[in-house]
């Protein structure tokens, strides 16, 4: 008999074990479904704070910001989207291209007319 008492001891701790893992298994889902959320609401501030962001630049652009930090920060996007023109620049003039003056569309050098707008170059 203690054979068999054994056996049912192990088949009660086996039995404990798989409940123990399956609760565990769904906790850890839980959270998981937990954190996906958490990380979609905070993609939700990241996004409103960037609209916030391009609205300010959009006021510094349109004179109406007086905050010298923020104007300060506008200062540095300006010379930063400098940085960009100029290196679009050469891009263009290794691809042998040019962009229209009117809406901003890469063309070919010897174009006469822009295949977006129609402005004559």
């Amino acid at each position: 008999m203690p054979i068999i008492d054994n056996l049912s001891k192990v088949g009660k701790f086996l039995e404990e074990e798989a409940s123990n893992v399956a609760q565990k298994t769904g906790t850890l889902y839980e959270i998981s479904k937990l954190n996906i959320s958490i990380s979609q609401e905070e993609k939700k501030i990241e996004d409103i704070c960037i609209k916030i962001g391009h609205k300010i630049y959009k006021d510094y652009k349109e004179k109406k910001i007086n905050d010298k930090n923020l104007i300060d920060k506008c200062e540095e996007i300006e010379k930063i989207e400098k940085i960009i023109e100029s290196l679009k620049k050469k891009i263009l003039k290794l691809k042998d291209k040019k962009q229209c003056k009117k809406c901003g569309a890469e063309m070919e050098r010897r174009a006469a007319f822009c295949p977006e707008c129609g402005k004559e170059q």
